[in-house]
């Protein structure tokens, strides 16, 4: 009777049963009854299984209630898109934003480049604002682990675009934003640089803000936000090989693990050879999760693995050659381009939460023995 009104709920729910731990009680053999569903109870909820029973083990309760308040807070995001939605691919253009809004609740705030240089230029009028400014562009050139090699001017500017940011997702009610065709002019040219630092301090600070306004790699890169409580790398991959998976992007995150900034250099964004973006010098041995979300939101792939390289190649400039752990010639023929990056090992949580979703895309870990 109780069990079964608990169990009936519609909520995402862990059971903590006990077996060798005390004090012991009935659940531990009564709840095969119901969450495995041997008998024909209508009011069980049809998506509970037994992957949502825990024994005696508290770690497995923790990480389970990690991917639920993922999902939780992934789910109704509403994202800044200034410039409009723009998605790397003409699948992304077809299925994201209905994905996202029928699956993910979302919701999209549109800012358009006019509105948003109008609020810019009234923003470089104020003397306190680029004072403030100023300030920041200090206290960040000013620390130990950061190298300057581009134009100090670019970095005013990135600091400049991202408090207009700011200012427009508290009045939206959004926690996210990108720009849209964020490589080439008009955007370059209004913000005096490309926005890579400008997305990046932004991940370090805790929002989530992306390339392209591209909803497809934005969906898995809040939802691993949320899980690890540290910002994702979103960045371009590149074809296999000996079991080496090289990803590499300019608007990279320094604070990866949540608390610590990477020694990063600041330089000029790679295509445009201009204005101010990060190059991070991400630790190797590191373990990393990587999610790669396929262009028409089908399927996520993921996969564990070790940076074993942070090269400098000719190439976006915050670069990581990943170590695969798992079947990496699968990556051959992977559903995606864009990848999200995690540190740590976040596979069995983000499998966890798409379990628990609603019409979620198919997931594939490759990591799984």
């Amino acid at each position: 009777g109780r069990l079964s009104s608990v169990i009936a709920s519609k909520s995402p729910g862990v059971f903590f049963v006990r077996h060798r731990t005390e004090p012991h009680y009935a659940a531990h053999t009564t709840i095969g009854r119901y969450i495995l569903r041997h008998d024909t109870d209508a009011s069980i909820d049809p998506n509970l299984d037994a992957s949502d029973v825990v024994v005696d083990d508290y770690g497995e309760i923790l990480w389970r209630l990690r991917a639920i308040y993922g999902l939780k807070n992934a789910k109704g995001t509403k994202m800044l898109a200034i410039g409009g939605l723009r998605h790397y691919s003409q699948l992304g253009q077809q299925h994201a934003p209905k994905h996202a809004h029928d699956v993910w609740g979302y919701g999209v705030e549109v800012v358009s480049l006019e509105d948003f240089g109008k609020r810019l230029a009234a923003a470089r009028a104020d003397r306190k604002v680029v004072d403030t400014v100023q300030q920041q562009t200090e206290a960040l050139l000013a620390q130990p682990h950061v190298t300057l090699r581009t134009d100090r001017k670019f970095v005013f500017n990135s600091f400049m675009a991202l408090r207009v940011a700011k200012e427009l997702m508290k009045e939206k009610g959004a926690t996210n934003f990108g720009f849209s065709l964020c490589m080439g002019n008009p955007v370059i040219g209004m913000l005096d640089t490309p926005p890579c630092l400008v997305l990046a301090l932004a991940n370090d600070e805790g929002h989530t803000a992306y390339c392209h306004t591209d909803l497809v790699h934005t969906m898995p890169g809040v939802l691993l936000r949320w899980i690890a409580s540290q910002p994702a790398f979103v960045a371009n991959s590149h074809f296999p090989h000996d079991g080496i998976y090289t990803v590499a992007h300019c608007a990279a995150p320094r604070k990866m693990n949540g608390r610590d900034y990477e020694l990063t250099d600041v330089v000029t964004h790679y295509e445009s050879d201009y204005g101010a973006a990060t190059k991070v010098h991400y630790t190797k041995g590191q373990t990393v999760t990587v999610v790669i979300p396929a262009h028409n939101c089908s399927k996520w792939q993921g996969f564990r693995g070790k940076i074993v390289d942070t090269t400098s190649r000719p190439s976006c400039r915050s670069q990581m050659d990943i170590e695969v752990e798992g079947d990496w010639k699968k990556l051959e023929n992977q559903v995606g381009y864009h990848v999200l990056v995690s540190y740590g090992d976040w596979l069995r949580e983000v499998g966890y939460a798409l379990r628990t979703l609603r019409n979620a895309p198919a997931w594939e870990n490759l990591s799984e023995a």
